[in-house]
């Protein structure tokens, strides 16, 4: 009997490891919900079955209960279970605790049966009950296997009804547009065959070139391009991860629009010198014109646009008002013209020369938008850039932390610069001027603070204008991949 328990449990697989525990509890508790009685087994089989004819289905429920409480066999378990299923309560939380125990009842059925009439009918009603719980996709293994066992015409239209519900199948669809390689993906209700290496043989595809990639329950396929319908039919048998598969020819229809207008720039943050032709470089997409707004922000809202989101990367429309309204002062504006590529990532370089000229040193911020688009919450690109002479590096250490200033215009040692550490609190911390060799240090003591007492930028002036600055919250410079490892150290010396 352990036996046979166990091989009827392999079987039921696509069950939860719970409801089998769950079933071994519900049959060991079975004779505390169904106490013995005194009459025949005989008798009281046909008492629940009588009832159950006149539509009296709790008392059938209990006459059989008892007496699949004194057999135990698969036969007295599928009635039992098939009683429970029919029976209705009218609350609801009382409908929910039949159903589960007509599941358990179902299961104890299936795991004692050896005739496959007795398999078939136990399948039956948990497939019933697997419906009636929530777990829909269940019935369809559970169906299957009762086909296997017997020609009921009930079991294969139930199958196909549960197929038509909860089959393997497609839910959604998306065309990605946004890059410069589109594609055409389909998501499943369950994960893709990891076995089927050749996805596109179950496709009818437009163009026998395109590339087709699973990955979970998506389904993907590129060499699609912009501007473009396209029908493609999913061939029935498409396989998943479970064993099932589409159980009909899909045909569905795409259009890949062209790609949204936009405008980003490439680099956080540039050091322009003072005088001369400028420019800086902007990346864009089905974007011709650009309304093009230059700002200059002083010094001490320059930690405060850090703090509040607004430093070196694309705002809503909205949070640009606020960078335009609090943060900087606008100086300029105009419209920049770019490639005209379409559904490519162009790069053009906007000349900024006329915009910066007879401009002081500092620090300013370019904002870059697609023409005529006023939706509030699309993305302006933002460049931060400064205008100096003042080149900043930085390196920590045990005994604190080392600033280093040198002109970009001669590349030397810029002395009596003054270097000011700035806190998260927009604080300054402490103040060095940079010795002959441009170099100024402040102590370990003064970078040590924590929270608002943490340092978050150096700044340097030069003179009454310039002025340059460093954040010390972003993330240094990895150079270990640029062979800066240094000389292998020396062999140990061996002295005889």
């Amino acid at each position: 009997m352990i036996a046979l328990a166990e091989t009827r449990a392999q079987e039921l697989s696509f069950l939860k490891p719970r409801d089998l525990q769950n079933a071994r509890a519900f049959a060991a508790g079975l004779a505390d919900k169904h106490p013995d009685a005194q009459w025949s087994t005989t008798a009281m089989r046909d008492t629940a079955r009588d009832r159950a004819v006149t539509g009296d289905l709790f008392s059938a429920w209990r006459w059989m209960g008892a007496v699949t409480a004194r057999t135990d066999t698969a036969e007295d378990w599928a009635s039992y279970s098939g009683f429970i299923d029919r029976y209705k309560p009218s609350q609801r939380s009382d409908r929910r605790r039949f159903t589960n125990d007509a599941l358990m009842a179902s299961i104890n059925a299936y795991l004692r049966a050896s005739a496959a009439e007795t398999r078939a009918q136990a399948l039956q009603t948990m497939a019933n009950t697997l419906q009636e719980l929530g777990r829909g996709r269940d019935m369809i293994p559970a169906l299957k296997l009762a086909q296997s066992l017997s020609s009921a015409p009930e079991i294969s239209v139930a199958l196909a009804e549960a197929r038509s519900k909860y089959g393997f199948r497609i839910v959604t669809t998306d065309v990605e547009a946004e890059t410069a390689n589109p594609k055409i993906c389909v998501e499943f209700n369950e994960p893709l065959s990891k076995d089927e290496e050749d996805f596109a043989r179950f496709l009818a595809l437009p163009d026998p070139r395109f590339a087709v990639q699973a990955e979970g329950d998506e389904l993907c396929i590129s060499g699609v391009e912009f501007g473009s319908r396209y029908s493609v039919t999913f061939r029935a048998g498409l396989p998943a991860q479970s064993g099932e598969g589409l159980d009909r020819d899909v045909i569905q229809s795409f259009y890949v629009r062209d790609r949204v207008a936009s405008a980003s720039f490439p680099g956080r943050g540039y050091v322009l010198p003072l005088g001369g032709e400028a420019s800086l470089p902007v990346q864009t997409v089905n974007a011709p014109e650009l309304d093009l707004t230059l700002r200059r922000v002083s010094d001490r809202n320059l930690l405060r646009a850090m703090q509040d989101g607004l430093f070196a990367q694309p705002l809503y429309r909205y949070q640009e008002s606020q960078l335009g309204g609090v943060i900087g002062d606008e100086i300029w504006s105009g419209t920049g013209l770019t490639d005209g590529a379409l559904n490519q990532d162009v790069t053009t370089r906007l000349p900024i020369g006329e915009a910066i000229a007879g401009q002081p040193a500092g620090i300013y911020v370019l904002s870059a938008a697609v023409k005529g688009d006023t939706e509030p919450y699309n993305s302006v690109a933002q460049q931060w850039f400064v205008l100096s002479d003042i080149g900043l590096s930085t390196a920590a250490g045990n005994d604190g932390l080392h600033v280093f200033v040198k002109s970009l215009k001669t590349a030397q040692p810029m002395s009596e610069t003054k270097v000011q550490l700035v806190s998260r609190a927009n604080r300054i911390i402490a103040e060095a001027m940079t010795d002959a060799s441009g170099a100024a240090q402040f102590p370990a003591a003064l970078t040590a603070g924590k929270s608002g007492a943490e340092p978050a930028m150096v700044l340097a002036h030069s003179g009454n204008e310039d002025l340059a600055f460093l954040s010390l919250t972003d993330p240094a410079f990895d150079l270990s991949d640029r062979g800066v490892s240094g000389r292998m150290p020396p062999k140990r010396l061996i002295c005889f």
